[in-house]
C-alpha cells in the first residue's frame, strides 16, 4: 500500500512540478493520495487508522 501512494504521489508531482506548492498543500495532497489508496486497497481502515492519529497529535 505505501508503493502504491508513494507512486500516485510521485507521479501527481511530476505534473505540477511548474507549480509550487506550499507545505499545507502537499500534506493535503499526500493525505488524499494515503486515503485513495486505502479505499482501494483495505476500505479506508487504514486511512481511518491514521486520520485518528493525526487528531490525536493535534
Amino acid at each position: 500500500m505505501l508503493k502504491m501512494t508513494r507512486t500516485l504521489l510521485a507521479n501527481h508531482c511530476y505534473l505540477l512540478l511548474p507549480l509550487s506548492l506550499e507545505k499545507e498543500e502537499a500534506h493535503q495532497l499526500a493525505y488524499s493520495f494515503i486515503e485513495e489508496v486505502s479505499q482501494m486497497m483495505d476500505d479506508g481502515k487504514t486511512f481511518q487508522e491514521i486520520k485518528d492519529k493525526i487528531q490525536r497529535m493535534n
